[in-house]
């Protein structure tokens, strides 16, 4: 379960080893249920005693970065919230590829007909700069603790097109693994410019 407590620095490392430090990306799959001490976005601690602001969803792929490399404060979190920006455009462009839908990108939100199919948030440390991404896999459940507020008009993919999951979720991690290599040739670039 995402709860917003893995969207921390050397949350990672401290649960899976120090084989796992420095820039790290995380995908899985699992339900959100986002804890009100971990809300990040202002607008929703300010509305965290409302049920249209909770952020939960019964079934979806997280993709998790942290990143000391470009450190934290105002400047690491504006990069951070930058890469973020074209992980979500390389998902949507996918999303637009195999689904034929008429797909748009509202900041780091990601809509098709009118639903929204993703939760995006970008945070900081003093050390490091973290984003979460969750994708809808389903939107319905009888779980309570899981059920998306009906004011939120959230969707999935998988729900508005017939497609297969397996080939949905290989695809969510090919494109999540294009951008971490973009991200790569992008850090190198920065190593190879001489700066005055």
């Amino acid at each position: 379960e995402y709860s917003g407590e893995q969207l921390s620095h050397l949350y990672w490392t401290q649960h899976l080893g120090d084989d796992y430090i420095g820039n790290l990306v995380v995908f899985f799959r699992g339900p959100m249920n986002v804890k009100p001490e971990f809300i990040c976005d202002n607008t929703e601690r300010i509305n965290r005693g409302n049920p249209a602001f909770k952020i939960v969803g019964p079934d979806l792929i997280h993709i998790i970065a942290d990143f000391p490399q470009i450190g934290g404060g105002e400047n690491g979190l504006f990069k951070m919230y930058a890469l973020q920006n074209i992980l979500i455009r390389m998902i949507a462009d996918k999303f637009r590829q195999i689904s034929k839908l008429k797909i748009r990108c509202d900041e780091t939100d990601i809509y098709a007909d009118g639903k929204k199919l993703n939760v995006a948030i970008s945070t900081c440390t003093t050390k490091s700069s973290l984003f979460h991404v969750g994708i809808n896999l389903k939107t319905g459940t009888s779980n309570k603790k899981y059920r998306i507020p009906k004011q939120i008009p959230a969707a999935a993919l998988l729900e508005l097109v017939d497609l297969n999951e397996d080939f949905f979720i290989d695809a969510m991690r090919r494109t999540v693994l294009n951008w971490i290599e973009l991200v790569d040739k992008i850090t190198a670039k920065v190593y190879k410019t001489y700066t005055h």
